[in-house]
Order: structure tokens, then sequence, then C-alpha cells
């Protein structure tokens, strides 16, 4: 047992500086839902140590697991506070999830005699449904990796999350049975959707190709704009990313974008291919109520 605990003691002392560390070095290759797995982890085996130190264990367990989970609170604080000197920013959604991490940590040390087991499961029901939506967009990913050229077809079942906005549909479809459905608000600035995970690495591919269908008699103007990880570093100027607007007629329109334009979009630098951040699919137009979808997005080589 004592043996854990120091393994346990030197796994704390060597994640700590990981959040002090600037992520964009390796955000290619560790997908961000991993950090929500790291926060809950980490200071739920941060409670469970802390709730075992000697000094506390004299204490009532009530007292002792409110006290480790305002010192976790405190110290999550702190660490938010100073990251931005070292390059990162700040979450409130990180301190939520360390607190996730400590109650959970905190009930395992329930005594007998006190409703253990509901608060063990309380907690892990908690903390699945904290994690459900990063281990669906891992499982997803996965999915991604296996479709890629192909970006979004909408036909698996978690694909659309992909997307920031957008539900599927099995009304209209380009390819197989459903697209996903954009509604558009006339109040809504800039109103779309935005890809915002699993690009893969575009470059040796010819054309973006996507495919957008207007309901509507009324032609619908719809931008496309493409940024790399620098790009929102740089605070997204528009000169420092790919812009381009198109016209949707009623019915089906297959849009046809050259990669090799994407490339030079930035007025003093190439964007990077193999670091993209977003997609953006948006129009800010409208002024009533529209209704678009969005299918078949892809990379080709000719």
């Amino acid at each position: 047992m004592r043996l854990l605990r120091l393994l346990a003691i030197a796994l704390i002392l060597g994640i700590v500086p990981l959040f002090f560390v600037d992520p964009d070095g390796w955000s290619r290759h560790i997908p961000a839902e991993v950090y929500d797995f790291g926060h809950v982890g980490f200071f739920g085996l941060l409670a469970l140590l802390t709730m075992g130190v000697p000094w506390l264990r004299t204490c009532s367990y009530p007292l002792r697991a409110g006290l480790v989970l305002m010192l976790i609170l405190l110290l999550g604080i702190a660490i938010e506070l100073l990251q931005p000197l070292f390059g990162r920013s700040a979450g409130l959604r990180d301190i939520w999830q360390n607190m996730i991490g400590a109650a959970a940590g905190v009930s395992l040390r329930a005594p007998r005699g006190t409703p253990r087991t509901r608060l063990m499961i309380t907690a892990a029901a908690v903390v699945v449904l904290e994690l459900q939506g990063p281990a669906i967009a891992l499982w997803d990913r996965g999915i991604a990796r296996a479709q890629f050229p192909v970006l979004s077809e909408f036909e698996t079942r978690f694909e659309h999350r992909r997307w920031s906005s957008g539900v599927p549909d099995d009304t209209v479809a380009r390819t197989g049975e459903r697209s996903l459905r954009l509604d558009l608000e006339p109040e809504a600035r800039d109103a779309g959707t935005t890809l915002r995970r699993s690009f893969g690495d575009w470059s040796g591919y010819a054309w973006l190709e996507m495919s957008l269908y207007n309901p509507d008699d009324e032609p619908l103007r719809m931008t496309v704009s493409i940024r790399d990880r620098l790009s929102l570093k740089h605070g997204d100027p528009y000169h420092d990313r790919f812009d381009r607007s198109f016209t949707l007629e009623r019915g089906w329109n297959d849009l046809r974008i050259s990669i090799a334009d994407i490339r030079e979009a930035p007025a003093e630098r190439s964007l990077h291919l193999s670091d993209l951040a977003e997609v953006e699919i948006f129009t800010s137009t409208h002024q009533q109520h529209h209704t678009f979808y969005l299918d078949r997005v892809r990379l080709t080589l000719d």
C-alpha cells in the first residue's frame, strides 16, 4: 500500500507541470478531450491521497471532506489564475471538472457507518455524466480517422457532434440517408455551423468539396471560412485565414474549393493544412428564418 501511495504521489508531481505548459505543440497529437479526463482523474487522485493525511484523519469525515474540497477548490483557482502567465487560458469548466474529480476521491474515503455506497454511486454517476461527451468525441475521432478524407457524411450516430450546431435529418440527403440540417434565425449574427475537430492532414489533396441544399426559392449567400491554430492564436484577423462566399440557389449546390487557394489565403504566410482548427459555414445577410442542409464534406485528389 505504501508503494502505491508513493507511486501516486510521484504521478501527481509529474503531472503538475503540465498545467503550465502551452499544449499547442502537441495538440494535433493529443485530443482535447483527454484533458477532460486528466482534470477529473488528477484531482480525484489528489483528493483521495489528501484524505489520508495523518493530521486530517483525526477530524470527523464531514469536516475532513470539507477541508479537502476547499483546499482543492483554492488550488484549482490558483492554477487557473497562473496559467495565463505561461501561455495557457483559464477556464471555469476546468475548475468544475477539478471539483467533480475531488468529490469522487473524497467519497472513496467515506468510513463505514456513513452512506458510503450511496456517496460512491452518486459520485460515479456525476463523473460518468461529465465525461460522457468527451468519451463520445474520442470514439468519433476514431471513426473520423477511418473515414478520412471524408470529413462528414452524417451517416454515423455521433458524426454531427463534430459541428458546433445542426441536427441530423433523414428527409434530405445528397448521398446516403442523412444530412445536417441548419436552422438560421434572423436575429443571429454569422449564423451557421463550424467543424471544430477531426480534420486530418489536408496536404496532398486538391479540393475541398461539400454539398449544400437550399429548400427556398430565395438565393442564400453563404461564406466558407477556414482557420488553422495559428490564425486563432493571432486573434483571427481576416487577412490571416481563408474566406470565400457563395450564392446557394434552390436545390443542391455542390461547392468545390481549391486546397491551394486555402493554403495561400493568409497574406503573409501559408495556412498549415496539417493543423487546421475550424471550418465555418455561415451567412450574415439573411433577414428572415432560413433552413439549409449540409452533406458530403470531403477532400478529393482531382
